[in-house]
């Protein structure tokens, strides 16, 4: 079931389901709620001794969605990253604690089963029924929908497949499962709007100030788009190489690019083939590709070797979905990583 913020921006909340990863919750559930109960006071006064109570508690899976939530609420909101500085979303197991921080949450935002298979039974296992939620993925298949003839279903099952076939050293196309739409500034754009829509409704006081917030957020994507645009139609080359798994998908397909990569999806359990990587050092070779690009928060030792196997330079292109703990502490914003992700492919795409 779903309830929505707006017709054009669903808020949805999730009740429970049966599917198997709910089941490993199950107990889980039964633990949390005796040790909310038993520490709730003990909770109570600590959130009040670090926290103004006035602020809105907000929880995100991913950094993209806690920086935006940030950019929006301001002073006027805690936000959090659930997923700690540095761990791999696909494979994270919520703590205790972060139950019982969810149990008085405001807000939760998070990108869609796909990458966050944990966060539905998570949600789920809290007692917090009239905490809104943002599923980023419901707003991309929200704009999907208008976008082609076809109608799309707004309620998720839960029981996704994972059926990623890329072809090596091929570019993605629109066939293939959307699983970084963040990378998409459009679909930023609806999501900033719908957090300053459900912050308003949350605290209507300060409606008129999240709004503005996100109308001048909103300018700066629109800005970060335009530069990427006027940037790539000064670029030689439009195939990437990028050794690591599949995270780009949304962004190729808008700015006309080619993602090439030995990887055929973004489980972080696949690796390539030898035949793969092979294939792609031929690519580098062939092409005269001169960086050879990795993910971030991994050993980049795949692609140092194929980078000193061809002769290339070795670069980062950041995906967002997380930051490490050096870059949390500095304040690290979406954009400015977005920004330098630009000057990596001015070096590589433009000469």
């Amino acid at each position: 079931m779903s309830r929505k913020l707006e017709e054009k921006f669903p808020l949805t909340k999730y009740h429970i389901m049966t599917t198997s990863t709910d089941r490993r919750f199950a107990l889980k559930k039964i633990i949390i709620t005796v040790l909310i109960m038993s520490i709730s006071f003990l909770f109570t006064a600590s959130c009040t001794k670090r926290e103004d109570s006035n602020l809105i508690n907000i929880s995100a899976t991913i950094f993209p969605l806690y920086d935006f939530a940030k950019q929006i609420g301001k002073d006027k909101v805690s936000a959090r990253i659930i997923v700690p500085a540095g761990a791999d979303t696909h494979a994270f197991e919520p703590r205790p604690s972060d139950m019982v921080r969810l149990a008085n949450c405001k807000l939760f935002l998070f990108g869609g089963s796909e990458t966050e298979p944990w966060a539905i039974p998570f949600i789920n296992s809290v007692d917090n029924k009239d905490m809104p939620v943002i599923d980023i993925s419901q707003l991309h298949e929200h704009m999907h929908s208008h976008t082609h003839a076809h109608p799309h279903n707004h309620t998720h099952s839960h029981a996704h497949t994972h059926s990623h076939a890329h072809t090596h050293t091929h570019s993605y196309d629109h066939d293939h499962s959307h699983s970084h739409i963040w990378l998409d500034f459009d679909v930023n754009i609806k999501t900033v709007e719908a957090i300053a829509d459900a912050l308003s409704k949350i605290d209507p006081a300060n409606a008129e100030f999240y709004l503005n917030n996100s109308k001048n957020y909103i300018e700066q994507l629109r800005k970060l788009d335009a530069d990427y645009r006027n940037a790539i139609k000064n670029f030689n080359r439009k195939e990437i190489i990028y050794i690591g798994h599949s995270s780009f998908e949304s962004f190729v397909e808008r700015y006309g690019l080619k993602l090439i990569t030995p990887y055929e999806s973004y489980s972080p359990n696949v690796q390539p083939s030898a035949k793969a990587i092979a294939t792609i050092i031929d690519e580098i070779r062939n092409s005269g590709a001169k960086i050879v690009f990795h993910e971030e928060l991994i050993n980049p030792r795949l692609a140092r070797t194929i980078a000193t196997e061809t002769g290339a330079a070795l670069s980062v292109l950041h995906a967002a979905h997380n930051i490490t703990k050096d870059e949390l502490r500095s304040n690290v914003t979406f954009i400015e990583i977005m920004y330098q992700n630009l000057e990596n492919l001015k070096k590589a795409l433009s000469d």
